[in-house]
């Protein structure tokens, strides 16, 4: 979703929440970050009294009802403090790798949980020591860096935005995922200056300041979920539930009631009780879904209405239908289950018939049974004239939302990424160096090989590794004899029909297979390093389908004897395959320049399956069978394309409209007012791009107006570079604009930058039937400016005197 815009609300409420409300009182967050800073000494003497004092009027953050981890901490000072000291210094080291240090901390708070039991001949189960306590420890610690976490202010969170949720018991992750997503909303925060001036006058001389607005982002998330989420609707949301009885839910929806329970007088069991409990709290207004499961606890959903009566005395309900049958087949599971936070998220299996399920009422009026719909929408455009900044937009807005540290991989995804551009020679090769003399059988079940055939679409994996090993084996193999030979020669047949690498060969030929092993076989994530989920394109006239989806293209290996041809995967295909293949995380294909290419003709057939309700998995799921490869393809609903587009090149207009009904525009226009504080002698560059795009605005229209991003560069009093930006940038694209059209470029840029000359009287020849034309004023571009900073001022009409 586009959370930037999902948030605008809730910062609004969050500002007024903040300045006007009683009911919030969360400063003490900040107060207490500062306690901590001023007291905590793992050099310390007497541990326990450190911690007294860094903890001191902030224990609601770490304890609550059957959560003691400071208490446990405690406890384990007094059983070995020296251990308790060296397991925090390791935990608070940032020279460290941050999951190596979770990993580390919690088996040594393990250890010490069992010491403790054996010393006070207890059996607790816990230490307390979980995501939550490890981040309060990271962020107290070194609060600009990580922030405070709750699993379950996070999970409503997510939950609320439609984000996937850490999963409960994976700490490391939780802790990542934590930092990242507040690290996407504080993003979002700060462009809001109002709201970082309230938070700045609102904060106490006892407050923590140097946090870089984290504790900032941690608090607006926990208000999202504990002060901001009432709505003004207060009708209420139910679940009604059956099992198989499929001929009662036929009789309800022709008589609009449903029985609500069906218990025998007198039963006092605890289900019965919370049923009868909860049907009494239905009122007039509230609204039902009907809900019902299959023989495998598939829920479905049927039927959603709204309570017009209530016949207490048979414990009935009846409905007015809202919108008939919503929703048929399995209810989401995994990754969209999220969806059903917002309404009933948790419904158990009974064996009553018409039950009613109290499991959770939400006061919300925007329930809907349906998929959520997108505000951010899978395929975009961002278009707008030159130079107002959509491939910078592209890079700083959307790239980091498609990257990902490499420690939030897991090795099963560091491998599909490390061997996605493989050759299968270079596979195989891999695959056979560690594991030595092999059958083709257990070759293909070797990781590697298993990765770059979930990549592939060859149904069958054999004949590849028949085909490429025997292309590649040494000449000495006596097994072999084929005369399409390749270099490098690596492989050697047994008279077994097993298969080894060479392994000198291999070391010499092709030693970064060996490297890429290596780093498989002793995987080990690396925070500082990146992996890009994107590809970046550039559409031009030469660009194809062949090089975006499939084609036939010459096989290149080198030291090949033969020139052979190959059904080639194209950039926007691979990329598909690699998003199909890791569904837990979103992929995209940039494309610059969308419009210079025959997109009819790079898309073909895709112009109907990047659809977003056509895209695997969702209802209307459509695949196709490519023409060159006969293969089955659609594209992943976790696969973003989005595009730029020069208004000046082509209007949105032109575009194709097959593809243009599919896409999302956003417009991108100019920006003057980021210019006002570049300065030179009598104006700024607001006024100048204002001034010169107005002009263009009537000769012309708005499609080809001029983008900030030519000046933005600048420095004030850089006469130089203002000038090089006219010469080389202004003055060219006029040109191109105009056709050449040198009156129209004076009427744009004023007599500083264009001069004037009286054509030269008697330079026809005379015929008596021809008349001498005109006498025309010519205007020409100066051929050198002098004062760049004059000739603006005459642009502008100004004096710079």
């Amino acid at each position: 979703m586009n959370l930037k815009q999902a948030l605008q609300p809730y910062i609004k409420k969050y500002k007024d929440l903040i300045t006007n409300s009683e009911n919030y009182n969360e400063i003490y967050k900040w107060e207490a970050v500062a306690t901590f800073q001023k007291h905590w000494d793992l050099d310390a003497d007497d541990l326990i009294q450190m911690m007294d004092k860094a903890f001191a009027g902030n224990l609601n953050l770490w304890t609550s009802s059957n959560y003691y981890p400071i208490t446990m901490l405690k406890g384990f000072v007094g059983i070995n403090p020296e251990k308790v000291r060296k397991a925090l210094k390791d935990l608070l080291n940032e020279n460290l790798e941050i999951t190596d240090r979770i990993a580390t901390y919690r088996g040594v708070m393990s250890e010490l949980l069992k010491e403790s039991n054996l010393k006070t001949n207890q059996n607790s189960k816990h230490n307390y020591q979980d995501g939550r306590t490890i981040s309060l420890l990271l962020s107290f610690n070194t609060p600009a860096k990580y922030f405070l976490f709750k699993h379950s202010v996070l999970n409503k969170f997510c939950a609320q935005f439609d984000i996937d949720p850490p999963k409960r018991g994976d700490i490391e992750n939780q802790i990542l995922l934590n930092n990242e997503l507040n690290l996407r909303v504080k993003e979002i925060l700060l462009q809001d200056k109002e709201l970082l001036k309230l938070h700045e006058n609102r904060l106490t001389p006892a407050s923590f300041k140097a946090d870089d607005y984290n504790i900032l982002t941690q608090d607006f998330i926990y208000s999202v979920s504990s002060y901001l989420s009432e709505n003004e609707d207060a009708s209420q949301y139910w679940g009604l539930g059956f099992n198989t009885d499929y001929e009662r839910l036929e009789k309800f929806k022709t008589e609009n009631f449903w029985q609500a329970i069906d218990y025998k007088q007198g039963d006092t069991s605890k289900v019965a009780t919370r049923t009868r409990k909860s049907f009494e709290q239905i009122k007039v207004g509230d609204k039902v879904l009907i809900k019902g499961y299959g023989g495998t606890h598939q829920l479905k959903v049927h039927y959603k209405g709204e309570v017009v009566n209530i016949d207490k005395d048979n414990e009935r309900l009846n409905l007015k239908p809202l919108d008939g049958e919503l929703y048929h087949g399995e209810a989401p599971r995994g990754k969209g289950a999220g969806q059903w936070q917002e309404t009933i998220v948790t419904i158990k299996r009974r064996d009553v018939i018409d039950q009613l399920f109290y499991d959770k009422h939400v006061k919300t009026n925007a329930m809907n049974t349906k998929a959520p719909k997108r505000t951010n929408s899978l395929n975009q455009i961002l278009y707008g004239p030159p130079g107002t900044g959509k491939t910078y937009k592209l890079r700083e807005a959307y790239f980091n939302r498609f990257t990902l540290r490499e420690s939030s991989l897991t090795k099963e995804q560091f491998i599909l990424n490390q061997i996605a551009d493989l050759t299968w020679w270079q596979t195989f090769a891999i695959a056979l160096y560690d594991s030595g003399k092999i059958s083709v059988n257990q070759l293909l079940e070797h990781e590697v090989v298993k990765a770059k055939a979930s990549l592939s679409n060859a149904k069958n994996i054999r004949p590849i590794a028949w085909s490429r090993m025997q292309a590649h084996t040494v000449p000495e193999c006596p097994n072999v004899n084929v005369a399409d030979v390749s270099e490098p020669s690596l492989f050697y047949k047994e008279t077994d029909s097993e298969w080894r690498v060479v392994n000198s060969n291999m070391e010499s030929l092709y030693p970064e297979g060996i490297e890429l092993l290596d780093q498989i076989n002793n995987f080990k994530s690396n925070e500082d390093k990146v992996i890009k989920n994107f590809e970046f394109v550039t559409f031009h006239q030469s660009f194809g389908y062949e090089d975006f989806v499939e084609g036939i293209k010459p096989k290149l290996e080198e030291g090949s004897t033969t020139v052979d041809y190959e059904i080639k995967d194209g950039v926007f295909k691979r990329l598909c395959q690699r998003a199909k293949q890791d569904p837990q995380n979103n992929y995209a294909i940039f494309i610059d320049e969308i419009n210079r290419g025959n997109v009819s003709a790079i898309f073909g057939e895709l112009i109907t399956l990047i659809e977003d309700d056509k895209r695997i998995g969702n209802p209307q799921e459509l695949k196709v069978k490519l023409p060159y490869s006969k293969t089955e393809f659609g594209v992943p609903s976790n696969l973003y394309i989005i595009g730029t587009m020069n208004t000046a090149d082509r209007s949105v207009e032109a575009l194709d409209t097959a593809l243009r009904r599919r896409f999302v525009f956003e417009e991108v226009m100019p920006k003057p007012n980021l210019l006002s504080e570049i300065t030179f002698k009598g104006f700024n560059l607001e006024q100048v791009l204002t001034t010169i795009n107005d002009r263009i605005e009537v000769l012309l229209d708005r499609d080809h107006t001029i983008g900030h991003s030519y000046f933005i560069k600048l420095e004030s009093g850089d006469t130089k570079g203002l000038l090089n930006v006219f010469k080389n940038n202004i003055i060219p694209l006029l040109q191109e604009y105009f056709y050449n059209d040198y009156e129209k470029i004076a009427l744009v840029l004023g007599s500083g930058f264009v001069e004037e000359k009286q054509a030269k009287n008697n330079i026809f020849p005379k015929f008596a039937n021809i008349d001498d034309p005109e006498q025309a004023v010519i205007y020409e571009l100066r051929n050198t400016i002098d004062d760049v900073e004059e000739a603006v001022g005459l642009l502008l009409g100004i004096s710079n005197e």
